[in-house]
């Protein structure tokens, strides 16, 4: 049972509806108009439409294919390996030789015995007491008594033996020695080229150059509906007002 309450309510979003779709000028609001789409008349307009067409020219979606350009890329074609290698080098070899041999000299000197005249003191001088006579003695300084003689001196004999050390030199020489390695090949590279999207395939909006002229209306100047009351002072009934 429908009461007035219901009856206010059910009358009030009929309005709503007739509102809504009136507004909508005959467009269907589907889920492609909520996804950016704009209405026109007859149905909804594409967002990706090109922002500034030619006038009167039909425009089509055309797949463009993508395009590619050369890129070089390092490909390794052999990797880098250790190998043992023959061969030789010269390494300096030392030794001590003795240019001059030790010297050894032996020195031998005989004794001897020579005379020589030589003055010889014999009672040395100084102060000394001497009798004066009538039981008086005198103090008195005596000079020493020197007196000629043959002095003996005999010199033992000396043998000995005196030796000069020997001298060396170091003496160089290098040698080849052969030798065994081990000696790093580094690993080969080679530059490729291959194919790089430059601009991925996408479509857009082109203009058919196959399109016959089409029937596109001149521009004409705007026509002025005729209002047969003549207008009053003041703001015209009907007509929006302008700020």
């Amino acid at each position: 049972m429908v009461t007035a309450r219901n009856a206010v309510r059910l009358a009030l979003a009929l309005f709503l509806v007739g509102l809504v779709v009136g507004g909508l000028g005959g467009c269907r609001l589907t889920g492609s108009c909520q996804d950016g789409m704009t209405c026109g008349s007859g149905g909804y307009l594409p967002p990706t439409l090109p922002p500034d067409p030619e006038p009167c020219t039909k425009y089509c979606k055309v797949w463009v294919p993508p395009t590619y350009r050369p890129r070089p890329r390092v490909v390794q074609t052999s990797p880098g390996y250790t190998q043992w290698v023959d061969g030789c080098k010269m390494e300096a070899r030392y030794q001590e030789v003795c240019v001059k041999p030790r010297e050894e000299r032996r020195i031998c000197q005989p004794g001897k015995v020579s005379c020589e005249d030589a003055v010889v003191q014999v009672s040395p001088g100084g102060y000394t007491w001497k009798d004066a006579g009538g039981g008086c003695y005198r103090y008195c300084y005596e000079p020493p008594v020197y007196q000629w003689c043959n002095k003996v001196v005999s010199e033992e004999g000396i043998d000995y033996c005196t030796e000069r050390p020997p001298e060396y030199e170091m003496k160089v020489w290098h040698e080849r020695v052969p030798t065994c390695r081990q000696q790093y090949v580094p690993a080969e590279y080679d530059v490729c080229w291959e194919k790089e999207v430059f601009i991925p395939g996408h479509y857009e909006w082109q203009p058919v150059k196959e399109c016959p002229s089409c029937d596109c209306p001149q521009e004409v100047p705007p026509r002025i509906p005729f209002r047969p009351q003549p207008c009053r002072a003041g703001v015209v009934q009907g007509c929006p007002t302008s700020n």
